[in-house]
Parts: structure tokens; sequence; C-alpha cells
């Protein structure tokens, strides 16, 4: 599962929460941070290290701007199959 995410500290953890179990593998989450201004990145770490035993979770800081560039960063750092995308609306 790739999450770009820009300003959404809110929303971090319950992406998590609401993620489907996938059989016994833990699912990869890559998250990818782009220039957030609330505490985005700070929430990303704090939720990978509490959901680490049940997610394999990557997490980026974007150079570049825009969603097209984080997914294109969240795939290149992804290392499974199948790639799902989480955006909030």
């Amino acid at each position: 599962m790739i999450i770009p995410a820009r300003n959404e500290m809110g929303n971090i953890e319950s992406a998590l929460l609401r993620m489907p179990k996938l059989g016994d593998d833990k699912v990869e989450v890559v998250f990818v941070e782009g220039h957030s201004k609330d505490g985005t990145w700070e929430e990303i770490r704090r939720v990978s290290e509490k959901y680490g035993s049940s997610f394999n979770i990557k997490a980026f800081q974007q150079t570049g701007v825009g969603k097209n560039d984080a997914v294109r960063l969240g795939l290149s750092k992804s290392t499974g199959h199948l790639a799902a995308f989480w955006m909030p609306i």
C-alpha cells in the first residue's frame, strides 16, 4: 500500500487501522510525506514505531513536488508484486 501524505497528520494512524488483512504476511505500507506543515512526518514516524510489528512500514520524505511525484517515489521504494494506493478525498 502506497500512501502519499501531505498535511494528513490526523489520518495516518486511521489509515493503518482500516487496512485490510491480506493473509498471514505483513502488508507493506510505504508512506511518502510531501512537505507537510502539520506534523505529518512526525506522526508517520510515531505510527511506524507503534505498528511496525503488524505492518512492514517504510517512510520517505519527498524531495519533488506533487502527488504524481509522491506516488512514483512510493512505487520505486516498494518491494511487493501488487500496489494499491490510499488517497483521501
